[in-house]
């Protein structure tokens, strides 16, 4: 056998070549990842560092990580388990993380982009170590541990009042009776009794709670500015929402319970899934000048291809109601990032979970809701994709900053709402049924806002040690309705539970950004420049969602 050192641009080349969702058996991918186990090894011993040397590990890295993850996206579990081995080789080999931070620190990359790329995997491996020593948080009064101990009172309370049990996060339960109880008074009781649990722990988890920094682009003042005001005027909204409903409506107890009754004369199952990717093709065509294809490849699963003019960008495999609780999440895993091999461009490749609810037996059909849900992750899996300057290892969405990781998403969502869809599909028979679609939806958006705002406001405060704008949240929550405080606390709860992810403001600048573009008539493409300005017009939110309101009804 020719050493992994002399047979490097065959090794690499065939393993990149190899479908991630079609890889042979368990012996033959054990087989491949010894291999480049090897060349990595062969690489990180020279004591050069050089441009092509530090490429290849960077390649390696990207396409054995690419097998695991596929793995996994496919269910194929035995096979994860009986490579368990090779994964340890590759992620728990502490003797080799050491060795790898000594290599790199004297690598001498001749190129600024493989001298960042360098500078990037030193610090992801410096900072493996110092989480790998670390001992685990200890201390009754964690933050953990003052959650479990809310939901564990909260489920108490909700489970008296439902039957056949309460669902795994007792504030879904809690929502749901708020939108489906009779009785205001009832619901309003409700309100008073979660609320008197989240007051009694409240100051424990604010002490309790710390929050990684997450960096941004925008200065501090600057995004703590855009978040107040959203979050004025999403109150200024919904209390315009709530007075619509009538002048005694209480915004905890009666306004969910009349959207629900909205809901409930929404037609669920609108579209095949060859009517969802037709419009998500006019509308990836049409917002960003990307075209999609997609064939079946099974009851639940579909490949689809995104492409521009000038190249292939993605492969992606999206799956439909998955069996297993995982995949009725709505979510999209990257599996492998863009790579330039020696004929060219290999497209990246990422996992797309759309979770659609359906009887046995019957057809797959999908809401307007999962609609947007295929749109949103499918804008993940074009922005993982999108070119961007730097090495392999920045190539995906690591390389798009927090504050920019779901405006691109929304943006697509946002298509929804403008396009024709029943004369798109050729069905102008559920255009009533698509607009009180759309209306729910809208009043949904515009309800959760200030939740959504305050949650932002609090990370960042949190993040930034800003305690005036805590004590303000706080106090202002104190005066306020019973339900303000519990508002407050989970919040808190997002923030602590929030720390794999890129901070709670995303979904908020997001929202404003995407709505920003529409109203300036920007496309995706220039939303995902990397050096383009923020767009930060707050009442272009509020006014895309108040004209959708108008047109659809």
């Amino acid at each position: 056998m020719p050493s992994a050192d002399s047979s490097r641009g065959s090794l690499l080349d065939t393993a990149y070549a190899l479908d991630p969702f079609a890889l042979p058996d368990r012996q033959s991918i054990a087989e491949r990842m010894r291999q480049l186990y090897a060349l990595r090894a062969v690489r990180t011993e020279s004591r050069v560092g050089s441009d092509s040397e530090i490429a290849d590990v960077l390649a390696i890295n990207n396409v054995v990580e690419s097998w695991f993850l596929a793995l996994r996206e496919v269910h194929r579990d035995a096979d994860l388990a009986g490579l368990q081995d090779i994964r340890d080789l590759f992620y728990s080999n502490a003797k080799d993380d050491l060795a790898f931070i000594q290599w790199l620190d004297r690598a001498a990359p001749v190129t600024p982009t493989m001298d960042a790329a360098r500078r990037t995997l030193l610090d992801q491996l410096q900072q493996k170590m110092v989480n790998d020593a670390a001992s685990p948080v200890s201390g009754p009064r964690r933050a953990a541990a003052i959650i479990a101990e809310i939901r564990d009172q909260q489920r108490k309370l909700v489970t008296s009042l439902v039957s056949g049990g309460c669902a795994d996060d007792p504030s879904v339960t809690y929502r749901q009776l708020l939108a489906t109880l009779d009785s205001s008074l009832t619901r309003k009781r409700l309100v008073e009794a979660w609320s008197r649990i989240a007051r009694k722990h409240a100051v424990d988890l604010q002490h309790a709670l710390k929050t990684e920094r997450h960096q941004t682009k925008l200065p501090d003042l600057q995004l703590r500015e855009v978040l107040t005001q959203f979050h004025e005027a999403a109150i200024q909204d919904v209390e315009r929402l709530r007075a619509g409903i009538g002048p005694s409506a209480d915004f905890y107890a009666d306004v969910p319970y009349v959207l629900q009754q909205k809901v409930r004369g929404v037609k669920s199952g609108l579209f095949s899934v060859e009517e969802a990717f037709r419009t998500a093709q006019h509308i990836l065509a049409a917002g960003a000048g990307v075209s999609l294809t997609v064939e079946p490849a099974g009851s639940d699963v579909w490949f689809a291809s995104l492409s521009t003019a000038a190249m292939p960008l993605a492969h992606i495999r999206v799956e439909f109601a998955g069996t297993s609780r995982r995949f009725r999440q709505n979510y999209t895993q990257p599996v492998r990032n863009r790579v330039f091999l020696a004929d060219g461009w290999m497209p990246a490749s990422s996992a797309v979970s759309c979770g659609v609810t359906r009887q046995a037996g019957a057809a797959l059909k999908l809401s307007f809701q999962n609609l947007l849900s295929l749109l949103h992750e499918l804008g993940h899996a074009l922005q993982h994709a999108w070119p961007k300057e730097g090495a392999v290892n920045v190539a995906g969405l690591e390389g798009v900053p927090p504050e920019a990781s779901e405006t691109v998403s929304l943006f697509l969502e946002k298509g929804a709402f403008t396009v024709d869809i029943p004369a798109l599909i050729g069905r102008p028979c559920i255009e009533e049924a698509i607009q009180a679609a759309r209306t729910v939806n809208m009043m949904t958006q515009r309800m959760s806002a200030p939740s959504r705002a305050q949650s932002a406001r609090l990370a960042l405060a949190v993040a930034t040690g800003d305690q005036e704008t805590y004590g303000q949240i706080w106090h202002g929550a104190l005066k306020g309705h019973p339900g303000a405080i519990s508002d407050v606390v989970d919040s808190m709860i997002e923030i602590a539970q929030d720390e794999p992810s890129q901070g709670p403001w995303r979904y908020v600048l997001g929202g404003i950004e995407s709505a920003s573009a529409v109203s300036a008539r920007l496309g995706a493409a220039a939303l995902m420049a990397s050096d383009r300005p923020p767009l930060l017009d707050v009442p272009a939110y509020f006014t895309f969602y108040g004209a959708a309101q108008q047109q659809v009804r």
